[in-house]
């Protein structure tokens, strides 16, 4: 008898690496640093029901983070601007109060 929570095959593995690589081809050492560092943070733990002063402070305090851990830069824009998407991409997964928090400040302020 299996286990319905199982491990995966190999090859199961192997196919969702590939697809991985497909879907994020770029800045995948940042990708990965904001997965496993920043995004496992207690603060990026979703809220649901939020007043909405609530909602922007926990937006501006995700943000800080991301901004204090150097995983965007405005001189990505010049240098790496595939960066400047993917941080983007990202951030909107997680939370697209802190996303657009994001874009203002980079995209129009630098």
């Amino acid at each position: 008898m299996t286990s319905a929570l199982a491990s995966p095959s190999p090859a199961a593995t192997a196919a969702a690496g590939r697809l991985n690589e497909l879907l994020e081809f770029d800045n995948r050492d940042n990708r990965a640093r904001m997965k496993t560092e920043l995004f496992r943070d207690r603060v990026f733990v979703p809220r649901l029901e939020l007043s909405l002063r609530h909602d922007r402070e926990l937006a501006l305090e995700r943000l800080t983070r991301i901004a204090k851990g150097r995983y965007i830069s405005v001189f990505d824009f010049e240098r790496n601007p595939l960066n400047v998407f993917a941080v983007h991409e990202l951030a909107g997964m997680v939370d697209g109060s802190m996303a657009t928090k994001l874009t203002v400040q980079f995209n129009l302020f630098g």
